[in-house]
């Protein structure tokens, strides 16, 4: 288990969320979700991750919402107390933000 700005979470979602996601420089509570090379396209790929981080947020308290497809990445909505800890630990790492 690793530690994401105070939330445990397991290694799959915390390496997920390092190298997939996304914080939006513009918008709050939105994320980008990159797809990689994987079987079924970078998409669907999309997708899965989508959905793995879907699993954990909502079970931390938090919404999150399918806004758009963009190419092979998906800009979602993310409410907190997830969406904070996710910014925070971009903040605090200065990756991606």
């Amino acid at each position: 288990m690793k530690n994401l700005a105070g939330l445990e979470v397991s290694n799959l979602i915390f390496e997920t969320i390092e190298k997939r996601v996304e914080v939006s420089k513009t918008e709050p509570y939105v994320f980008i979700i990159h797809g990689v090379n994987a079987v079924g396209g970078k998409l669907n790929s999309a997708h899965l991750a989508f959905e793995k981080i879907k699993k954990w947020a909502v079970s931390k308290g938090a919404e999150v919402n399918l806004i758009e497809e963009i190419d092979n990445s998906l800009k979602v909505e993310i409410t907190d107390p997830v969406a904070a800890r996710i910014e925070s630990h971009y903040r605090a790492s200065d990756l991606k933000i």
